[in-house]
């Protein structure tokens, strides 16, 4: 949920805003995160963050606190500033990793059956696909909201941290369409 929560605040920002704001947005999220952290591994306890990283956080994430939100902003971040000068794509590669990553993981939760790669499954990534499309489609020609939406989400499988992987990936495929 912070993913979505995070994610949904930096497009808003971004929207309304502009994309400095929302860069800006992005970096501050990442030093306060990475302070956090920092924190938390030195044995410090902060009783509303310990227990949202106990509900969120994967067993193999323990040993770096907050690994998830961390790359996330960095994810963000890499993105508008490789982007800065459109930020129609920009927001693009945001929808897929906000929207898209988020209903993958959900849907795969919930619903996976049929494993692909990983812990991937079936289920969550047409979720994930489905969901980036609609979304990409309000604002992009459908043949490049479809392309956008099914490569930005075929970057999940890279084997690299996916909250960085799939805005570049999504971010590069507009830049080549649009």
């Amino acid at each position: 949920m912070l993913h979505l929560l995070f994610g949904c605040i930096t497009i808003l920002i971004l929207v309304n805003f502009g994309i400095m704001f929302s860069l800006l947005f992005s970096s501050l999220g990442l030093l306060i995160g990475s302070i956090v952290s920092f924190l938390l591994k030195q044995g410090k306890h902060f009783p509303v963050i310990d227990f949202f990283l106990e509900q969120a956080e994967r067993e193999q994430e323990k040993h770096f606190p907050g690994k998830g939100a961390i790359t996330l902003f960095i994810g963000k971040i890499l993105t508008h500033i490789i982007f800065f000068d459109n930020p129609t794509i920009v927001l693009g590669a945001l929808i897929v990793l906000v929207f898209g990553d988020f209903t993958s993981t959900l849907a795969g939760k919930l619903f996976g059956k049929y494993k692909l790669i990983g812990k991937r499954t079936l289920e969550g990534s047409s979720a994930g696909f489905i969901v980036s499309f609609i979304y990409l489609s309000l604002i992009f020609e459908i043949p490049i909201a479809f392309l956008t939406a099914m490569i930005g989400m075929l970057a999940e499988f890279i084997p690299f941290e996916d909250n960085i992987t799939i805005p570049l990936i999504s971010g590069l495929v507009l830049s080549l369409l649009l």
